[in-house]
């Protein structure tokens, strides 16, 4: 994450994703197990809202120990690598990030 730009925060991510998965079945055909691999891809970028409530900034780190809030937009890919299932996804994720 490149923390220097305060108010907009660009990052990017990789990893390598290991998916254990079990079948449930209601008939009766034996349960199947599995392990699929893969990779992931992720870049976003969070913009800062520390300034929307800057005098409660204080109360906020007391009560609940919350330094920074930053709004979080995020695109990502998961592409496999091995396996029997294919767990290719992409998404573009939003949300809340609290930094403590």
């Amino acid at each position: 994450r490149a923390i220097q730009p305060r108010f907009i925060v660009p990052f990017v991510q990789s990893g390598f994703v290991i998916i254990p998965m079990r079948e449930s079945r209601s008939d009766d055909k034996p349960i199947r197990t599995g392990i699929s691999y893969a990779y992931a891809l992720g870049t976003g970028v969070s913009f800062s809202l520390d300034w929307i409530g800057r005098k409660n900034s204080w109360d906020r780190y007391d009560q609940y120990g919350i330094l920074h809030t930053y709004l979080t937009l995020q695109y990502q890919i998961m592409k496999p690598i091995a396996g029997r299932v294919d767990v290719k996804t992409s998404m573009l994720m939003a949300g809340l990030n609290f930094e403590f």
